[in-house]
């Protein structure tokens, strides 16, 4: 037995700590080396906008009214982006539900510059970025 398990709690160890190879480094998560967002490996996240527009210029994104003014000014900001706009509540008549659509962006950066300039528009009641998913803390 006592041979058994010192072959044994050298492997679980190294699965572990990380190491798959000899010529891997360990890998420690630990506050000194945190492992919250993918920017900090280089790579770059997608976020979310959250728009609440007025009522009538919702139903035009819907497709329940023809296009106005004020709906092909949220175009032209969308498209100098690259941007799609997409109702948080598709299907409903619900004058309080069908106002808020969602934008994803590319990164902070994006999402920071789009919100300013959709905020500059009269139709926009309100713009922001939707915080990160996490797990509730105590």
């Amino acid at each position: 037995m006592y041979i058994f398990s010192s072959i044994i709690f050298p492997i679980s160890l190294s699965l572990l700590i990380g190491c798959s190879t000899s010529n891997s480094r360990p890998f420690f998560i630990s506050d000194d080396n945190p492992i919250e967002s993918n920017q900090s490996i280089g790579m770059n996240m997608e976020e979310t906008v959250i728009v609440k527009t007025s009522p009538a210029v919702a139903r035009v994104f819907h497709g329940k009214s023809i296009a106005t003014p004020d709906s092909k000014a949220i175009t032209a900001q969308l498209k100098k982006w690259n941007l799609t706009m997409l109702p948080m509540h598709p299907n409903v008549d619900d004058s309080s539900l069908i106002s808020y659509f969602i934008i994803h962006t590319p990164n902070n950066r994006v999402t920071h510059e789009v919100i300013n300039e959709l905020l500059q528009l009269k139709s926009i009641e309100a713009a922001y970025s939707k915080p990160a998913d996490e797990l509730p803390s105590l």
